[in-house]
């Protein structure tokens, strides 16, 4: 075909960059980066139309499209930039500085729109970060071509501009640089980054399952490092994004990183930010349906796996959970205790010494503070009756709460070769336990033992009856 007269060519590229910038009216704005699209895709087979600058003006009206009111001008936007890199051809000069000032403009215009709740400028804001993160900072141009995925480009005229599976074939080599951070963003709180990012994903991964077995490592580590990130809204979404990565995992898959994976959600129950403290419940509560698996006897958990899973859980729930000072994180390790001890079977044998021993001084720290409260002041209120009234009470409260209900597990599983580890722990309760409820929980705790290994505990009951002698007085 002829080439248009220059001057023409000129005053009609001029026009179409300028209009999206100027125009007043939105439907004008989107026109106008319409007809940019679609001279961006004709100069890339006519370079020689092209004025050099035209390119970054191009560029800034397309940027100034996805911060536009009007989700079409968003989309026309996104198709245009990506159309604007192919039109650079092989001119590595011009590509880099095109680049380098989207991300800039990227920068820029999301600062300017932090007060619009829900600003579209976030979501490409995000995707220039994930490029960037991939070590590919023009990959932003391919991600912003398959963001912009609606019935406006299903359509037989907007097939046309539709760039989507050219991009897919071109993102896939990068796939394992881009799928762990896509997995992250497709759990965002901000539903502007979480809908385009799902979007994305579902282009270039027709099998999610597939896609997050075959990078698993990677995906997991991401999620594991941003679970502690400064910004809250990424704790928040690497917390959503937990319940999915540990859907069917084996032990084979978490073993080495679950010990750290348990203690970051237990910071996240303890969080400043309530929307992430909710988000980390429902994380931890996956984490713990996993744990319980993978040690549940009656579904068939291989004792050595079981006892493997135990090890790593246990002093966790023991030393971070039950003896932390935030009410949430102990009530959420006692709940995880209790369920294990009930699904492990005989596999907790070889940890019944430790565990009984931490829910025994659990049970003082777990004790209604009204209760130790009214002790205080019981000689005052009423007496010497009413502070033996209080001190039964007491005792009958720390009797039927969940740590007890765990005990009474850990008891069922008691076997002779426990002792040994066993007793002194309980003689130095006797001893040094600090609280009513846990010295009383000691005291049922050894005669529960007594009932059950009569013949067994007895080299051990001189020290026994001497300690509880002690306590008496």
């Amino acid at each position: 075909a002829p080439a248009p007269p220059a001057g023409l060519a000129a005053h009609i590229l001029e026009y179409c960059v300028r209009v999206p910038r100027e125009s007043w009216d939105p439907k004008v704005r989107a026109a106008g980066g319409a007809w940019l699209l679609t001279l961006l895709k004709a100069l890339g087979a006519r370079p020689e139309l092209r004025p050099r600058s035209f390119l970054k003006e191009a560029q800034a009206a397309l940027v100034a499209l996805l911060a536009d009111g009007d989700p079409s001008a968003h989309e026309v936007g996104a198709k245009g930039l990506a159309a604007l890199h192919d039109c650079a051809g092989d001119d590595a000069a011009a590509k880099d500085a095109i680049v380098e000032e989207l991300v800039r403009a990227l920068a820029q215009g999301q600062r300017a729109n932090a007060g619009r709740s829900g600003s579209a400028f976030a979501t490409y804001k995000e995707l220039a970060d994930v490029a960037s993160n991939a070590g590919q900072p023009d990959l932003v141009y391919r991600l912003l071509d398959l963001s912009a995925q609606s019935a406006l480009w299903s359509s037989k005229r907007g097939a046309a501009y539709a760039l989507g599976e050219q991009s897919a074939e071109r993102l896939a080599p990068h796939l394992h640089k881009l799928l762990p951070l896509l997995f992250r963003y497709r759990h965002d709180p901000n539903a502007a980054v979480r809908g385009p990012m799902a979007a994305l994903w579902d282009q270039l991964v027709p099998d999610t399952r597939a896609a997050v077995d075959a990078h698993f490592d990677a995906i997991f580590a991401s999620v594991l490092h941003s679970l502690t990130d400064a910004l809250w809204r990424t704790r928040e979404a690497s917390a959503m994004a937990v319940p999915e990565l540990l859907q069917g995992r084996r032990w084979p898959q978490l073993r080495g990183r679950a010990e750290d994976l348990g203690y970051r959600l237990l910071r996240l129950l303890d969080d400043i930010k309530a929307s992430v403290r909710d988000a980390g419940g429902g994380a931890w509560r996956a984490y713990a349906g996993t744990l319980v698996r993978l040690c549940d006897r009656a579904a068939g958990a291989p004792e050595a796996q079981a006892g493997e899973v135990l090890a790593m859980a246990l002093p966790l729930l023991v030393e971070k959970g039950l003896a932390s000072p935030a009410e949430e994180v102990r009530g959420a390790c006692l709940k995880l205790v209790v369920r294990v001890a009930r699904h492990a079977g005989a596999h907790l044998r070889p940890h019944v010494a430790v565990l009984a021993e931490a829910l025994l001084r659990s049970l003082a720290e777990l004790e209604d503070p009204s209760l130790s409260y009214a002790q205080l002041h019981a000689d005052r209120m009423g007496g010497a009756a009413m502070a033996e009234t209080l001190d039964s009470l007491r005792a009958q409260a720390s009797a039927s709460g969940p740590a007890s209900e765990a005990l009474e597990l850990c008891a069922a599983q008691l076997g002779g070769e426990n002792l040994p580890a066993l007793v002194p722990r309980l003689l130095d309760l006797l001893r040094h336990g600090v609280g009513l409820p846990t010295r009383t929980g000691t005291a049922r705790f050894i005669v529960t033992t007594c009932r059950a290994l009569p013949g067994d505990v007895r080299p051990f009951c001189p020290r026994l009856a001497a300690a509880l002698l002690a306590a008496l007085d």
